[in-house]
């Protein structure tokens, strides 16, 4: 047996309540996070196996492609 879907047409809303509308801002820029206060407290208390210098290393590496976010940026 094959059941048939329908579909209703709906009307204009029954209820007086004004219709809300919800705007979202997208900015052009996003921030991204490169933590390098953080890999820097690593490399110097928790550099086990040299795993805190390569969180360093790839920390100032997001930084200069992103941009100069902090002063650390290379001249190409």
């Amino acid at each position: 047996m094959v059941k048939e879907n329908t579909v209703d047409i709906l009307g204009p809303p029954q209820s007086s309540a004004p219709v809300t509308t919800t705007v979202i801002d997208i900015r052009g820029e996003t921030a991204v996070p490169d933590h390098i206060v953080w890999s820097l407290f690593n490399t110097i208390f928790l550099n086990w196996c040299c795993l805190g210098f390569m969180a360093f290393a790839y920390s100032v590496k997001v930084r200069v492609r992103v941009g100069d976010a902090g002063g650390l940026s290379q001249e190409v």
